[in-house]
């Protein structure tokens, strides 16, 4: 996905918003999840984005060691975005930066994250017809 598509895609689960603040919370998310990521996983997130988001990786090899609490904090203050929850906003970026990486690969990118972390921002698979969907035809 370009860079574009992301923040259509961010707008679009983000009703009644602008395109600016749909900018600004994939600029905030990412770049918060950025700090947070050990340097393997941000090299690997990094590797299947547009440009103008690889920017906002650190060249750093620290990882910063920062709390949930303090991790949606810095969401918050960056997107500056008033009716959404910073928890919202990083699942709705979550959510969209999974459609721009291969099936799969977002939950390993997160896995050495706390798993506070992981809870609130691994979006969760629809049910399965058969599973937890419809129940299955017998026959």
């Amino acid at each position: 996905m370009n860079y574009d598509e992301f923040v259509i895609e961010v707008e679009r689960r983000m009703p009644g918003r602008s395109r600016e603040e749909a900018e600004r919370t994939l600029i905030a998310v990412v770049a918060v999840l950025a700090e947070r990521l050990d340097r393997d996983s941000r090299r690997r997130l990094a590797a299947y984005l547009p440009d103008r988001l690889k920017e906002l990786f650190p060249e750093k090899t620290v990882t910063a060691g920062y709390g949930l609490e303090e991790f949606l904090s810095r969401i918050e203050r960056r997107a500056n975005v008033q009716g959404y929850a910073p928890k919202d906003l990083a699942l709705v970026v979550t959510k969209v930066l999974g459609l721009g990486l291969p099936t799969g690969e977002l939950p390993g990118i997160l896995e050495g994250l706390p798993e506070a972390y992981r809870q609130g921002l691994i979006p969760k698979s629809p049910a399965k017809p058969g599973r937890l969907g419809k129940p299955p035809v017998r026959g």
